[in-house]
């Protein structure tokens, strides 16, 4: 990696903390380009903020880095989040990590939207059929 890309990793991990909700949604997306270990933790963090639209760029991000470290936080993302779109990204990264342990939350994600009451439910199904699929636990099973 170079010099740029060691500054630009640093540069953007601390643009999570930043005060403009887009400016963090941004640092998200950006580090899920890198796939840097580095990243992990703080995207943790961002988990944890307000705006959702960066809890959702978060969970994507951890998705595309694959470490387990972030499957306990994703799980809790994907069972508990108020927002749809952040479940989603959740059980996606999940799918994406690969991580057995994941398999019994993603089930229950499943139960709780087993009767779609709208468009937003059934995306959150299907991410979970498709994450258990990746998982050799296909749904229903």
């Amino acid at each position: 990696m170079t010099a740029v890309s060691e500054k630009s990793i640093e540069r953007l991990i601390r643009q999570l903390e930043h005060s403009s909700s887009s400016a963090r949604y941004d640092a998200a997306l950006a580090l899920a380009e890198y796939c840097d270990e580095r990243a992990v933790e703080p995207l943790i963090h961002a988990l944890k903020t307000q705006d959702q639209r960066t809890r959702a760029a978060a969970a994507e991000a951890l998705g595309a880095i694959g470490s387990r470290r972030a499957v306990p936080a994703l799980i809790q993302a994907a069972l508990r989040d108020c927002a749809w779109q952040v479940r989603r990204e959740a059980v996606r990264a999940l799918g994406r990590i690969g991580d057995p342990a994941a398999v019994e939350a993603l089930r229950l994600v499943a139960q709780a939207h087993s009767t779609p009451h709208c468009l937003e439910d059934a995306s959150v199904t299907e991410a979970v059929d498709s994450a258990l699929e990746i998982l050799g636990h296909p749904p229903g099973r």
